[in-house]
């Protein structure tokens, strides 16, 4: 949710510095924090979406947390061209559904609801028949569900208007499926065994939109790659034919470990998209400096405050610690802000970017488990995907961390080099030594 009273500045002193950090806020289209990526497969999908179809399309896209796939959306959801050919209609699904527990009705009910809303918002209107279609379909669909107990009274509350009785059903709707379990439960019943009337509602909508405005709808879902893996699993494996449906064009985020995992052979190139982290080095040199994504992240932290605010070497190291994701370089800032301020220092110095590094590796070392040490060790030696098993997970925790040039590769977080480079693999004990002498 956007901080209306934050004011975007790039700060002259390191107290405004550390909110510049924020590493759990995605930024606004209009930020003048943004970096422009020049890897950004969000340029080919726009590209696909500016094409004529047959049909409309649905998209897939993904990338490794903290690597900035929400930022990348809300600047695709303002695009001239794409606002020219569309009605665009961005949304987060936390906004509208409860992402611990989730299904594809609840995905499509909120599409629904976010549509109506924006083509309301933005003045639409619909043929007068759509609207008494869609009315007649809500009042059926809210005395099935009252008679399974939950009142939602939405003639009541919003009057006999069409539009906005309309808007009021969208609306209660979602707000039940996002806060009560039971309601929830209720609605899917309700809605399941008649999802093809949900549908239809959904394509009639479509088909209204692009018959007042000559636009077709694209609808993007964001944090789509939030759920537990059973979820994802219903949503983009069992049920992935549904949430294909609706005629609409939709951009649905999954998440990074889908890219992984032979389940989901539907889920690819070219309509599945994987953001990658910045390269701040070649595959064959840790040492060797990829000059562009240096150069990325050092913008990261200059267009959010003064270059002269942090000393040129303990810029370089947060960069190189933070192995080029944008998240772990705000979270190194932040914690080295503060470790700065609370020495007295004007300035950040290498130590306390160093205190900062230390603080991320402790919090590596509480998840590390045995097996982990193993497979990192095997990634740091050979950079590559071969005989590692786990390696989904440990993507999705940044443990380790994908680049890409012609093809993609692996390596570990660079915070976690100390730790793997001083660990040592326990030593079997033979089966002589194992054992136990016979008892007397």
């Amino acid at each position: 949710m956007s901080n209306t009273s934050f004011e975007w500045k790039k700060a002259q002193d390191l107290d405004h510095a550390w909110s510049n950090f924020d590493p759990y806020y995605p930024l606004p289209s209009d930020s003048p924090f943004y970096v422009k990526r020049k890897d950004s497969p969000l340029e080919s999908m726009k590209r696909a979406l500016l094409r004529d179809h047959i049909a409309s399309q649905k998209y897939f896209f993904s990338g490794f947390m903290g690597c900035g796939k929400s930022t990348e959306l809300n600047r695709l959801a303002v695009d001239r061209e794409l606002n020219e050919k569309y009605l665009v209609v961005n949304f987060s699904i936390r906004d509208t559904c409860d992402q611990n527990n989730l299904n594809y009705v609840d995905v499509l009910v909120a599409i629904g609801a976010k549509i109506f809303e924006v083509h309301d918002a933005q003045g639409g209107k619909l043929d007068p028949a759509i609207y008494d279609e869609l009315k007649t379909w809500t009042k059926h669909v809210e005395e099935r569900i009252r008679e399974k107990g939950i009142e939602t009274s939405t003639e009541a509350e919003a009057g006999a208007e069409t539009p906005r009785f309309l808007n009021f059903f969208w609306a209660k709707l979602t707000g039940k499926i996002k806060a009560e379990y039971s309601s929830r439960k209720i609605i899917r019943e309700t809605l399941e065994p008649t999802l093809t009337e949900l549908l239809s509602k959904l394509n009639l909508i479509a088909a209204g939109i692009l018959r007042s405005t000559g636009k077709h709808v694209l609808v993007i879902v964001d944090d789509l790659d939030k759920p537990s893996v059973d979820d994802t699993k219903k949503l983009f494996k069992e049920n992935l034919a549904t949430l294909r449906q609706p005629n609409l064009y939709i951009i649905y985020t999954v998440p990074v470990w889908i890219f992984f995992s032979k389940e989901f052979p539907e889920i690819k190139h070219p309509i599945g998209y994987l953001l990658p982290n910045i390269k701040l080095h070649p595959q064959n040199s840790r040492t060797k400096k990829e000059t562009m994504g240096f150069q990325m992240m050092e913008d990261f932290i200059t267009q959010r405050m003064r270059s002269n605010l942090i000393a040129p070497k303990a810029m370089e190291h947060a960069i190189e610690m933070s192995g080029g994701v944008f998240r772990e370089l705000a979270r190194i800032m932040q914690i080295a802000i503060d470790a700065a301020i609370e020495r007295e220092n004007n300035v950040i110095q290498l130590l306390n970017v160093e205190r900062a590094v230390n603080e991320l590796r402790n919090d590596f070392r509480r998840i590390l488990q045995e097996d982990d040490y193993v497979i990192l060790k095997q990634i740091y030696a050979r950079r590559t995907y071969e005989g590692v098993d786990r390696i989904a997970s440990l993507l999705e925790g940044l443990l380790v961390l994908e680049y890409k040039n012609d093809q993609n590769w692996p390596d570990i977080h660079p915070v976690l080099v100390e730790i793997i480079q001083s660990w040592q693999e326990p030593k079997k004990t033979s089966a002589k030594k194992r054992l136990r002498p016979k008892s007397s």
